[in-house]
């Protein structure tokens, strides 16, 4: 629809008049394509939607035109003679291009799709980007060297011709933000333990260069919480739960409208019902949930799974199965750890003596780890976390009177404490679940951390670790005691495996690698993950002389060892990994 103050002929005909004196080869290709249809917004503006991607925002096309030059402004600047924009969309990020750079830099602009252009020429008067811009639809015709400056929405439609566009044998120098980012809305829950992986799924999608933006429920922690704690029958308190819900529900919707995501991403527990996700749906956003709890103790999953665009779990077959039964579209996604938070850090002695022990777990107080670790009460043995019950011997072990432990002391427990004990949750056993079949985030944190763990022998475990290798494992009361008691008189050997897993985290199980394989797996047409680079022939040489896969091998620890136990001087490929093992294990240079 055109905007205020003229007609659709109007736009069409002025723009025209102004192509015809400076690109008048362009004029029968533009008039020889038809325009998409297009929308008009609640405030007033053209909306065009190509194959579901919106290519400006609906709610204030300039101010997101503002970002985009904010982006780039840094490389507009030092002598730049000519840039080349990729996609012109309806123009908005151009006019506000076109008002920033000197008055002798060259600027282009490539579309590859006429039809966007017939569009753009019909529904906005583009008489100063025709005038102050060359337009380009065909790659050929652009000038080189250049700067390319990547309009998102264009790229994401486009991303061989992006692609093909900075590949040319001028080669030149692509800026701004890449064609392969997203603009992503991240819905965090309430509360509960998908929290802070919620927070560390946005810091990796920021890092991977992603635009998101963050809707924090737990803000609404005070008020969920009080009507948790109600006396109240619960019938009467469902209409302020629902109400609370519906709140947020309206904002997620309210901020999409504006925001235009690519995608919804909510954690577990999120507030989206299914209606919510329904209008989502109908408005053109894609939706995802990471179900990052146990099915078995968290069934709410039932009532959403089939709402969501796609529903990602920590649990394999035949949960899938279940899933697709209930009309969702599930894929396997397991947790990880963030390096960011969970490193390796030195503690001074009063912080050693404080959040050290012998023997430590920190989590909440489920039925199997209370009757558990009630058997290691001869050891030097504290308990963090919430859910523990003071009244038993075990209770004289829980720490701050069973509070909850924040981030950065989780990181200090995990460094300080000789031997972190795993065991993973369970409501109806007395200590490890024969049926466990996932794999709880303290798993990869304690190992980011550098920490040494004992960790119940889990179904799935050998996904991510080799035991005994990268990770020490028990299968019993009486397996963990044995270990416990050899582990904790053999430091060497602890360091090794904490160090060995430490590096197999880094290489293969943080959030950034998940964060990139989900995104692959809801854009695939549209995602280029970075080729993981292969060794050298020499350091391959190496690598398979011990006994090592190099297409997959990780842990410098272990192979710095078989390099140290050989004969003769090292080789430069080998003294290059016993550098790199030896600055892994002091965390850095």
């Amino acid at each position: 629809m055109p905007e205020r103050g003229l007609v659709v002929s109007d736009f069409w005909a002025k723009n025209l008049a102004v192509l015809a004196g400076n690109q008048p080869d362009l004029i029968p290709r533009l008039e020889a394509v038809a325009a998409y249809k297009v929308e008009t917004s609640d405030q007033g503006h053209a909306v065009l939607r190509v194959r579901g991607t919106t290519l400006h925002s609906p709610a204030d096309p300039a101010r997101e035109a503002a970002r985009w030059l904010d982006r780039v402004r840094a490389e507009l600047t030092g002598g730049v003679t000519r840039v080349v924009v990729f996609g012109l969309g309806l123009g908005w990020h151009l006019e506000a291009l076109l008002g920033a750079v000197e008055d002798e830099t060259e600027v282009h602009v490539f579309e590859p799709d006429p039809a966007v252009a017939r569009t753009a020429l019909e529904v906005r008067d583009l008489r100063a980007v025709i005038t102050g811009a060359r337009l380009h639809l065909d790659l050929e015709s652009v000038p080189t060297p250049a700067q390319i400056l990547v309009h998102q929405p264009s790229a994401r439609l486009h991303p061989d011709a992006k692609q093909a566009l900075a590949d040319r044998p001028a080669g030149p120098i692509v800026t701004g933000s890449s064609g392969d980012a997203f603009k992503i809305l991240v819905v965090l829950p309430v509360w509960g333990g998908s929290l802070p992986v919620g927070r560390a799924a946005v810091r990796a999608l920021a890092a991977l260069g992603h635009e998101v933006e963050t809707i924090d429920a737990s803000q609404a922690d005070y008020f969920h919480g009080f009507i948790r704690r109600s006396l109240l029958q619960e019938a009467e308190t469902d209409p302020a739960a629902a109400a609370l819900i519906n709140f947020f529900a309206e904002f997620v919707i309210l901020r999409c409208r504006e925001f235009r995501p690519d995608l919804v991403l909510a954690l577990a527990q999120a507030p989206l019902s299914p209606q919510a996700l329904r209008r989502l749906r109908d408005l053109g956003f894609a939706s995802a949930m990471w179900f990052v709890e146990n099915h078995r103790v968290m069934p709410y999953y039932a009532q959403v799974a089939g709402a969501y665009d796609h529903f990602f779990v920590i649990q394999p077959e035949p949960f899938l199965s279940h899933l697709r039964d209930l009309g969702a579209n599930p894929l396997y996604l397991p947790l990880a750890a963030d390096p960011e938070v969970h490193r390796p850090i030195k503690l001074g002695p009063g912080e050693t003596a404080e959040y050290g022990a012998d023997v430590a777990f920190l989590g909440e107080g489920y039925p199997n780890r209370r009757r558990f670790f009630a058997h290691l009460l001869d050891h030097d043995l504290k308990i963090w976390g919430t859910g523990w019950d003071p009244e038993t011997p075990l209770g004289g072990r829980v720490q701050r009177g069973g509070a909850r432990i924040k981030t950065d002391e989780l990181v200090k427990i995990y460094n300080a404490t000789r031997v972190n004990l795993n065991l993973h949750s369970a409501v109806d056993v007395g200590g490890v679940d024969p049926e466990g079949d996932f794999v709880n985030p303290r798993t990869f944190e304690i190992a980011a951390c550098g920490g040494f763990q004992l960790v119940d022998r889990r179904t799935l475990l050998t996904e991510f670790f080799e035991p005994d290798r990268e990770i020490a494992v028990f299968r019993d009361l009486a397996e963990l005691r044995a270990k416990l008691d050899h582990y904790l008189a053999h430091p060497e050997e602890r360091r090794r495996l904490a160090e060995a897993g430490r590096q197999r985290v880094l290489a293969e199980h943080t959030y950034g690698h998940r964060m990139e394989r989900m995104l692959a797996t809801i854009f695939p047409d549209r995602f280029r993950a970075a080729p993981r680079a292969a060794p050298d022939p020499e350091t391959e040489a190496v690598l398979r002389a011990g006994g090592f896969d190099p297409a997959r091998e990780r842990d410098l620890a272990a192979v710095a060892r078989v390099i140290q136990e050989g004969e003769g001087r090292p080789s430069a490929a080998e003294a290059h990994i016993l550098l790199l093992g030896e600055l892994g294990r002091r965390g850095g240079p």
